[in-house]
């Protein structure tokens, strides 16, 4: 269901948690652009 909902092109996404983040990464890296840039503290 992640991977569709991230594929079926999200106009934004703002914020994403950690750990899905992890997931999409482990799973579908080639979806990681449509991400967010990843928080640094």
């Amino acid at each position: 269901m992640i991977r569709m909902q991230i594929e079926s092109g999200f106009d934004t996404i703002e914020a994403i948690d950690p750990e899905v983040r992890g997931i999409v990464e482990r799973n579908w890296p080639h979806l990681l652009a449509k991400l967010p840039p990843e928080e640094t503290d």
